[in-house]
């Protein structure tokens, strides 16, 4: 194409990856091996290069296999994920079943969401407490379990669904912990906030929210949420 006669040393990053598939298709692979292909791009070329990796994967018909670290390459661009952590194959499935039911806290962050793994134990009509070695947790009891038998499971939460407080809230929300700021990234208009509670929980507000509360790393908060918020993924 038009980067035939450009020089390696005058390609951008984003030509680079480029010219390195264009490379690897031409001898008409039956299997294609991508490497990292998005690493160490500008966010522009990063968004442009990864389109077309989509159309080029779409169409490839032998078997395609992606290595990435990044969670929004593995979740935009594949149609089957496959979890390593510690060299050791922790869970495999569609990104829609990772999504909705992550094992491991790795999985969890990898989309996104709360991880509390623990014994469930009745506690009255439709209602569970979840011990996992902090403070228990009220959850709604799963249909789908014995409500008179304890349970070993996996259970989610959103961080959207996280409310933060600088003091100990009122409210109806069952559970209300109390932990430390250690951390607050931007994640597009969101901001993500990680606190050291127990169990620790990670919590997404505005950036608004976080000026409005004076969330900074160190602060004390109070996190609450409601018992129908946290999800019973599975049992163990």
């Amino acid at each position: 194409g038009h980067l035939a006669a450009v020089r390696p040393t005058r390609l951008s990053g984003g030509q680079a990856q480029l010219v390195a598939l264009a490379r690897a298709l031409v001898g008409g692979p039956r299997l294609l091996l991508l490497d990292e292909p998005l690493a160490a791009l500008a966010v522009q070329a990063r968004e442009r290069v990864r389109a077309i990796v989509r159309e080029t994967l779409s169409g490839f018909e032998g078997p395609r296999i992606l290595v990435t670290h990044e969670p929004s390459e593995a979740m935009s661009l594949a149609d089957r994920l496959i979890l390593m952590e510690g060299g050791r194959i922790t869970q495999v499935g569609t990104p829609g079943d990772i999504a909705t039911a992550p094992r491991t806290e790795y999985a969890a962050d990898l989309v996104g969401l709360n991880l509390f793994v623990g014994r469930l134990v009745p506690a009255g009509e439709g209602v569970g407490m979840l011990e996992t070695g902090g403070s228990p947790l009220v959850v709604a009891w799963p249909r789908e379990l014995d409500p008179e038998v304890d349970q070993e499971v996996t259970a989610v939460l959103r961080p959207s669904d996280v409310a933060l407080f600088p003091a100990r809230p009122e409210g109806s929300s069952r559970n209300v912990l109390r932990g430390t700021i250690t951390a607050i990234t931007q994640q597009h208009d969101r901001s993500r906030v990680r606190v050291a509670s127990r169990p620790p929980l990670v919590a997404e507000v505005t950036p608004a929210s976080v000026s409005r509360l004076g969330l900074a790393e160190g602060r004390t908060v109070w996190a609450s949420f409601k018992a129908l918020e946290v999800r019973v993924v599975g049992s163990r």
